[in-house]
């Protein structure tokens, strides 16, 4: 069967194919980034960045997660990232009051 080899259908509409997290839920923990897309378009408008994350680089995609941000920081980060070839990347997910933004981890050894 398809779902027997990990094959799924993934809508022309959608990006990542798994659940959707608050970035509120991810405040002050730790993720690798594994990759992302722009250009989603939600409620809130066009041009979103959609992040896929999981808790280790190769952790089983059903515990892969997404969430979505116009974080002009955010995107920055993430396009020097795959600039420097640097995904999947950890990182610690902080609010300073006024924005999210990425900070590095103790652990970000990609191996």
């Amino acid at each position: 069967m398809l779902k027997d080899i990990n094959v799924k259908y993934e809508s022309d509409e959608g990006f990542f194919n798994c659940p959707v997290v608050r970035l509120s839920q991810l405040t002050g923990r730790v993720f690798c980034i594994l990759d992302y897309a722009v250009g989603a378009r939600t409620k809130f408008g066009e041009g979103r960045c959609v992040v896929k994350i999981s808790g280790k680089p190769d952790d089983d995609p059903s515990l892969h997660r997404k969430f979505i941000t116009n974080s002009k920081r955010i995107k920055y980060t993430l396009d020097m990232l795959r600039e420097r070839n640097a995904l999947p990347y950890r990182v610690a997910l902080r609010y300073d009051g006024h924005q999210y933004y990425f900070d590095e981890c103790d652990d970000n050894n990609q191996g």
